[in-house]
């Protein structure tokens, strides 16, 4: 006797099965999964109803979602579920989880490369701030001394933070790792200064009336970032310029130029 068509109401696969064998147990040929036979032949080839798969949604819309970093992961772990969950099929959405697998993948890798580059980047940003801020300070009391003393620089770092009262922090960058001490007299704060700067002072020899364009001020060639250093120019300005360029910018300082 011809054998009969059952399909199987977990995975939907068909499988033949002896028609006598009316009220007995079938073992799915796909999925293994044992399902008892319909008594009405109506049934045998009615498709098993596959239900909605929230995973897959969620991993695609979390991998679409990816400007947000925890997204990432989330994308990857619904897609996983969700694509376990499609593959005895019970459930839909299997492409929807691939989808959302490799937008979540994508989404982790661009996010570690931001992160990796911000952790190499921000100490340099960092230093960059704090340097500007420093020689801005540096260049407020260097012409607050000058008004003092007849538009005259101060000969060193030293005699201007003992003059106007800078502490040494002001001279020292926050990455450099020097510890500034606290027990010395104002004239030993001043002569460790000198030596323990992390700017170099160019300034001897300038009053208020030299040419706008000399160098009062400069970070230390050791502290430079990608061979570039901030500069602090008298007219009370500062850039951030290559070591070449600074060489071409300590000319004026050295021809003596003054204002036209």
């Amino acid at each position: 006797m011809a054998s009969i068509q059952l399909q199987c109401p977990i995975c939907g696969a068909a499988n033949s099965v002896d028609p006598q064998s009316t009220g007995a147990m079938v073992y799915c040929m796909r999925c293994g999964k044992p399902f008892r036979r319909p008594d009405s032949p109506a049934s045998y080839t009615m498709p098993a109803q596959q239900g909605a798969n929230g995973f897959a949604i969620a991993s695609l819309v979390c991998g679409i979602v990816m400007c947000i970093p925890v997204c990432g992961p989330l994308a990857i772990i619904f897609g996983a579920i969700g694509a376990a969950r499609a593959k005895d099929g019970r459930y839909r959405g299997k492409v929807m989880s691939l989808a959302g697998l490799v937008l979540g993948c994508i989404a982790c890798i661009a996010w570690g490369l931001i992160i990796v580059t911000f952790v190499k980047v921000a100490p340099k940003v960092a230093n960059i701030l704090v340097s500007q801020v420093e020689l801005n300070q540096i260049g407020f009391a260097c012409r607050a001394y000058a008004a003092d003393n007849n538009g005259a620089y101060p000969p060193d770092l030293g005699t201007l933070a003992r003059v106007r009262n800078l502490p040494p922090q002001t001279f020292i960058l926050p990455g450099s790792g020097t510890k500034v001490p606290t027990d010395l007299s104002p004239d030993q704060t001043a002569q460790w200064i000198n030596d323990n700067a992390d700017y170099e002072y160019v300034g001897k020899g300038l009053t208020s009336q030299s040419n706008p364009r000399c160098v009062v001020a400069t970070e230390n060639a050791s502290s430079s970032r990608d061979d570039k250093v901030g500069v602090l120019f008298l007219d009370g300005h500062t850039e951030v310029v290559t070591l070449l360029q600074l060489q071409s910018d300590l000319l004026v300082n050295h021809a003596g130029a003054t204002s036209p």
